[in-house]
């Protein structure tokens, strides 16, 4: 973890792959460093599981446990997590959330 102006970075060692995730507060927006193109690129969502302190990126494209960044969100937001185990967020084509869910809610379809 490294905090970089008004962001957090997140870097995953994968093999000989290093992976980085930047998180912004205000709002709250999710990237992804594409190496190769120089960029952040928005994730289109994200999901943790606190039980197995797993966080996934655009689905399960980029999985990895970090149990530290899910004690911190938990102890940030403890009366909004209270019993949750799952949240999910979707990202729009700006990188700020427009959806979320927990637990269940997650499986519901909207008409």
């Amino acid at each position: 973890m490294l905090n970089e102006n008004d962001a957090t970075l997140y870097r995953h060692r994968i093999g000989t792959v290093t992976e980085t995730i930047r998180i912004t507060d205000a709002p709250v927006r999710m990237a992804l460093w594409d190496g190769n193109g120089k960029q952040w690129k928005s994730l289109t969502g994200a999901a943790a599981r606190f039980s197995t302190n797993t966080v996934c990126f655009n689905g399960r494209d980029l999985c990895v446990v970090n149990p530290n960044y899910l004690n911190s969100v938990r102890q940030q937001n403890a009366p909004a997590m209270a019993g949750r185990d799952l949240v999910k967020v979707h990202f729009g084509p700006d990188g700020r959330i427009d959806a979320t869910c927990y637990d269940q809610g997650c499986e519901v379809k909207l008409p």
